[in-house]
């Protein structure tokens, strides 16, 4: 399990990296590239560039319901998007 302060530690080796290859082998062992845009920027501040999103908040784990409801629960007749059985 990775925590923040070895992901911010990951940052500043590829940061101080002496060459490509030295942040190549980082990367490989790390899995971390470089550092994220939104973590570079001071126009991406949490929460104002992030607000809270009610809709995928309310909406979580929908998709399945949509499923049922185009699958099983509905008819050709019923809905303009409508998926058979054989499907």
């Amino acid at each position: 399990m990775r925590t923040e302060v070895d992901y911010w530690a990951t940052i500043e080796r590829l940061q101080k990296a002496s060459s490509k290859a030295a942040q190549s082998k980082i990367t490989k062992e790390s899995g971390i590239t470089r550092m994220p845009l939104c973590a570079a920027s001071l126009a991406f501040t949490h929460p104002t560039f992030f607000p809270l999103d009610p809709f995928h908040l309310f909406y979580e784990n929908i998709a399945a319901f949509i499923w049922d409801l185009w699958m099983s629960h509905s008819s050709p007749n019923e809905h303009k998007i409508y998926v058979p059985e054989e499907k």
